[in-house]
């Protein structure tokens, strides 16, 4: 049901998770066919934990040091960007998803 509410259809995606703390959704995007994901989160120790549990379940996931308000990576990087609980922290929500706009490639 996540790959389809997100409009997944098995063919190579890149998936940016912003927000991922212990990469709970981004281990359950990665499971979906053809998913490659990136976590990315301000906490570190958040981080190590989101690798090692990820590790464990044998998923290839890239894990990287970020800010969502400001993403260290090209316009266009990325298929799909996604933010689960994140978003909810800030008042004024125009700059993080002004930001996961950017690195969005609006063309499939």
């Amino acid at each position: 049901m996540l790959g389809e509410l997100l409009g997944l259809t098995g063919k190579p995606v890149d998936l940016l998770a912003c927000g991922c703390g212990t990469g709970f959704f981004s281990r359950q995007y990665a499971r979906l066919p053809g998913v490659s994901v990136t976590g990315i989160d301000l906490d570190e120790p958040l981080l190590n934990a989101a690798r090692e549990l990820s590790r464990q379940e044998g998923h290839l996931i890239q894990f990287e040091r970020g800010d969502i308000t400001d993403l260290p990576f090209q316009d266009g990087s990325f298929d799909t960007v996604t933010s689960d609980i994140l978003l909810e922290i800030f008042p004024d929500k125009l700059l993080p998803i002004s930001e996961m706009v950017r690195v969005w490639s609006l063309v499939s």
